[in-house]
């Protein structure tokens, strides 16, 4: 029950979100502004904050191992959820690619962070966030390959991020132990606008999801949902939490992986789907119905990896 609860403020906000943009307190043209507000400045910050002051990043090999960790799990959901698709009655290749890119990607962010770090603290959070950066290179390189059919020169520069970047130099000022000398201003300054980053990122996918349901009805073809939910919040979280009790990994690796592997479809992929000629009525019907139901398979899934790794 704990669990439970301990995700239901994600819920919450994000109904915020929801409800705000159909009531229309955000509109179309304060969802786009704020969507960049978001990432390119509150959530940098925070990545920024959290990461360069995580020691556990200098354990030896740690970063190389969060890094592929993410990669890794992107992969296999590629792989997973292409090969399974035909099961659910998408025989079309194009159908295929779409539910392969949007299963593949799992919410890794603003779904991931607000459960990792009141279970895990900020050491594991640090960590997670880590894992992200494969998440970012899975997805922008192979995973706009899957979906667009092609790969070119913009779509490599698409990984070059302001979060991504925030990362990265996150990483380098922490290995090279520079945080201390970070001006107490800058870091007080950086910490606020980290603070705002998560509920409103969150309310924003709320307003996001109300957004793309209004515009299409996502159970015409419950097959596709019934697939995703299967493959999802079922097959993958089974397959990658069994994977870490084989392999040897420090312990806020293990719990940053067990996070990222119970995670419900992202919902920005719904977007790139659409930005890349892709079937996004696939793709909505394979992210909403996902975040839905995590509410109910995180908190059990979590519970079990617990259990699983003997942590309680």
């Amino acid at each position: 029950m704990d669990m439970f609860f301990a995700i239901v403020p994600v819920f919450i906000i994000m109904g915020a979100g929801g409800l705000a943009r159909k009531l229309e307190w955000i509109t179309n043209a304060g969802e786009k502004t704020l969507l960049k507000l978001v990432v390119n400045i509150l959530y940098p910050a925070f990545l920024f904050s959290v990461v360069s002051r995580n020691e556990s990043l200098r354990s030896d090999g740690l970063i190389v191992s969060a890094v592929l960790t993410g990669f890794i799990f992107v992969m296999v959901g590629y792989a997973v959820f292409y090969a399974i698709a035909p099961l659910f009655g998408m025989k079309d290749n194009a159908e295929r690619r779409a539910f392969s890119f949007t299963g593949g990607i799992y919410n890794y962010g603003y779904f991931a962070i607000p459960v990792c770090q009141p279970l895990f603290g900020l050491e594991t959070t640090g960590v997670l966030l880590v894992i992200s950066v494969g998440v970012e290179l899975a997805m922008w390189s192979v995973g706009v390959l899957i979906v667009s059919g092609e790969f070119n020169r913009s779509s490599l520069k698409r990984i070059i991020s302001p979060p991504l970047m925030a990362i990265l130099l996150a990483v380098i000022v922490n290995l090279l132990g520079l945080t201390p000398f970070i001006p107490k201003f800058a870091s007080e300054s950086l910490d606020l606008f980290g603070r705002c980053a998560i509920p409103i990122g969150l309310m924003m996918i709320g307003a996001t999801m109300w957004d793309l349901i209004s515009r299409e009805p996502i159970f015409t073809r419950p097959t596709v949902a019934l697939g995703a939910c299967i493959t999802r919040l079922g097959i993958m979280p089974l397959i990658l939490v069994a994977a870490y009790l084989f392999i040897p990994a420090s312990l806020p690796l293990r719990e940053a992986a067990l996070v990222h592997a119970v995670m419900p479809c992202g919902v920005f992929p719904v977007v790139l789907t659409s930005v890349y000629g892709g079937r996004t009525d696939i793709a909505l019907r394979t992210v909403i119905p996902t975040c839905l139901l995590s509410l109910i398979t995180i908190p059990l899934w979590i519970q079990l990896g617990i259990s699983w790794n003997g942590w309680n």
